[in-house]
């Protein structure tokens, strides 16, 4: 998802239309970065689906703990299909909340 207007999106609002993403979603809002995530003019939030919060959840991680996993899926800058392509070597370096 990507924004010039931090006015123009809201996280929570735009995953509750996929419910495959509704544990991802709750933990957005548990944690409070979604708060975060909709204050921002520029994001990249690669969401987790329910198999893999699974998973996580899983793991009993501390609730700062899984907070601190899911802010690493949240880029503060925009990746598009055009700037995912042109990472070369599968890596790159970019800031996360």
């Amino acid at each position: 998802m990507s924004s010039t207007d931090a006015q123009s999106h809201n996280i929570t609002r735009i995953l509750a239309k996929h419910p495959e993403f509704s544990t991802f979603n709750h933990y957005l809002t548990t944690t409070h970065l979604a708060d975060e995530i909709n204050r921002r003019r520029t994001i990249t939030v690669c969401v987790v689906d329910n198999a893999g919060m699974s998973d996580l959840l899983a793991k009993h991680l501390s609730l700062p703990s899984l907070k601190n996993v899911l802010s690493l899926h949240v880029f503060a800058d925009y990746f598009g299909a055009r700037k995912l392509h042109q990472i070369s070597k599968g890596s790159t370096t970019t800031s996360t909340l």
